[in-house]
């Protein structure tokens, strides 16, 4: 186990982002050519229709697998601390840059991203799945020891 973990950390940590993904779309692709049970990781920031994300993770959960979901998050996203007019590029798309002033956006933003949460959270619940919000300017490795950690104390 522990060579298989310093593989998939390797990975992470030598990827770079992409475009934009339909998530709920890719899983489902996925679930037909997964042929043993076992435990689904994913990380993402999950971003997109959360109840076609949440149809893909049942499809898993409906073949006996375990899901786990590792949510990403810059603290910028969470808190939304801008001041002043900001450029904000897209990481998905090169081509999308847009210059917002803060005091129209930031409280429909910050309502908007306590819905996707809440809703986010509910579907993880209603399937039985692990949703770790992990923030970018904490190490990895970290977050993911701490998770381990809960998860052992809670399975005794």
């Amino acid at each position: 186990m522990p060579g298989h973990l310093q593989q998939i950390l390797d990975v992470l940590q030598e990827t770079a982002p992409g475009s934009e993904t339909d998530l709920g779309a890719v899983l489902h692709e996925l679930v037909p050519r997964i042929h043993r049970r076992g435990l689904i990781v994913i990380f993402s920031d999950c971003f997109g229709d959360v109840t076609e994300l949440m149809r893909a993770i049942a499809h898993f959960r409906h073949h006996h697998h375990e899901v786990l979901v590792f949510q990403i998050w810059d603290p910028d996203e969470l808190d939304f601390p801008f001041k002043k007019w900001s450029r904000f590029d897209s990481l998905e798309n090169a081509d999308d840059r847009q210059m917002i002033d803060h005091s129209h956006l930031r409280d429909a933003y910050l309502i908007n991203l306590e819905k996707f949460r809440a809703e986010l959270k509910e579907g993880c619940g209603r399937h039985q799945i692990d949703l770790v919000p992990i923030s970018t300017d904490r190490p990895f490795a970290e977050a993911l020891a701490q998770y381990l950690m809960v998860r052992l104390r809670s399975s005794r």
